[in-house]
């Protein structure tokens, strides 16, 4: 095989390998921008039920104490002071969050 020849095949093949390189290369980034997708909304949606479970546990203390003041009118006041710390309790354990700042660090976007 001549030089030239060879140096014209040895430039086709590394210009193929380029070509080769680049579309993997692209195909790679576009799978892991479809992963990075798929964290970010399985975060945000964990975090959204999370706030969700907080906003209806509230929701339910609220009811519980009603129902108690109805049956115990006497106990209202008491009652009635009995839901700041049970608020500050559940907002301690299962705080409310952003979910949009969660998720994008979660990807760290």
């Amino acid at each position: 095989m001549s030089s030239s020849r060879r140096d014209t095949l040895v430039a086709w093949l590394v210009g193929l390998l380029l070509a080769l390189g680049i579309v993997g290369g692209s195909r790679l980034l576009d799978f892991t921008h479809q992963i990075q997708q798929e964290r970010y909304q399985q975060t945000y949606d964990q975090c959204a039920a999370q706030n969700a479970r907080h906003d209806n546990t509230l929701a339910a203390l609220d009811q519980i104490l009603g129902q108690a003041e109805k049956k115990q009118p006497k106990q209202a006041a008491r009652i009635a002071a009995s839901k700041a710390p049970t608020v500050l309790l559940i907002n301690s354990l299962a705080p409310k969050h952003d979910c949009t700042v969660i998720a994008h660090m979660a990807v760290r976007q």
